[in-house]
């Protein structure tokens, strides 16, 4: 999906905080629990999260993996075409062949 890769330890910082903060907004709206930001009045929360999404996009991108989740699945060779500021260009290919060639 991006470059990133906090699974090695090679993460961008700024997935890393935004994906925190949506992880304790998510906790406490669902679990009624607190999570990785147990201190941050709810409003804070939020207000956090939202300026720690701006510069990465994390929820412009899943709003554009979520729309291309229909072409995606009626044909199975798809290109994810993630380019700053802009919205998301998927590439459909009949075969994988077709694909490559790209």
């Amino acid at each position: 999906m991006t470059e990133s890769q906090p699974k090695f330890q090679q993460g961008d910082d700024r997935y890393l905080k935004a994906l925190a903060l949506a992880s304790e907004i998510l906790a406490r709206a669902h679990e009624n629990l607190k999570g990785p930001c147990p201190d941050l009045p709810d409003r804070d929360l939020v207000a956090a999260f939202l300026k720690a999404d701006k510069e990465p996009g994390l929820l412009q991108m899943l709003r554009g993996l979520n729309a291309a989740d229909r072409a995606v699945s009626t044909k199975k060779n798809s290109i994810l075409i993630f380019s700053e500021g802009m919205p998301l260009e998927v590439r459909t290919f009949r075969d994988a062949t077709d694909a490559l060639r790209t």
